[in-house]
């Protein structure tokens, strides 16, 4: 099944050194779909057929790059931020762009970070894509579901003494009736067979 992969990137450009564009690669699996300076904001389509991880590597960026002021405050930088990424007609969700990995190279430290789209150090972004639409859809529910899950997932004593299961939702905490509902691995096990 041949999907279309839509992925926009926004440069940010620093006009107060030599080299002001950020460098950019971009890899579905061994394949490489662009590599070169950003310089302007920019879609890139790419038609796939299996599943793999699309990488964006930002690249080539030197410490001398980051302009600050005299506060030690950033003025101008060199990077990147992805905007968006769409698999057909399906935006996949924000939230689960956040929570995917961004491998830094920095000044030989590395480090791992999650919770951002703006790529400022040199390093690589992996998101997992899934060729066949319908599956992906369910795939990124469930991988924010479980998510959500380990963050907001509590044990709580009830007003009998037993301890159960809560989710803080709105404020309050409410139980999960865990007997009602498959489980979120079940439901990702039946969508598997689709």
């Amino acid at each position: 099944m041949k999907s279309t992969l839509r992925l926009t990137l926004q440069p940010y450009i620093n006009h107060n050194v030599n080299e002001p564009y950020p460098f950019v690669c971009i890899r579905y699996g061994n394949e490489v779909v662009y590599n070169g300076a950003l310089t302007t904001k920019k879609t890139f389509k790419y038609v796939i057929d299996c599943d793999s991880n699309l990488v964006i590597e930002h690249y080539n960026k030197q410490p001398s790059d980051t302009t600050v002021n005299e506060n030690n405050e950033i003025v101008a930088d060199k990077a990147i931020e992805l905007k968006s990424i769409m698999l057909d007609d399906y935006s996949i969700p924000l939230t689960f762009l956040y929570d995917c990995e961004y491998h830094t190279e920095w000044n030989n430290k590395f480090e791992i970070i999650t919770n951002t789209l703006y790529f400022g150090f040199n390093g690589k972004y992996k998101i997992p894509i899934l060729a066949n639409i319908s599956r992906y859809k369910y795939y990124v529910m469930w991988q924010e579901e479980k998510s959500l899950n380990s963050k907001n997932q509590q044990q709580h004593v009830n007003d009998l003494g037993e301890i159960v299961e809560t989710f803080t939702r709105f404020g309050e905490k409410t139980n999960i009736e865990e007997s009602e509902l498959p489980s979120i691995t079940e439901l990702y096990t039946f969508v598997c067979k689709l």
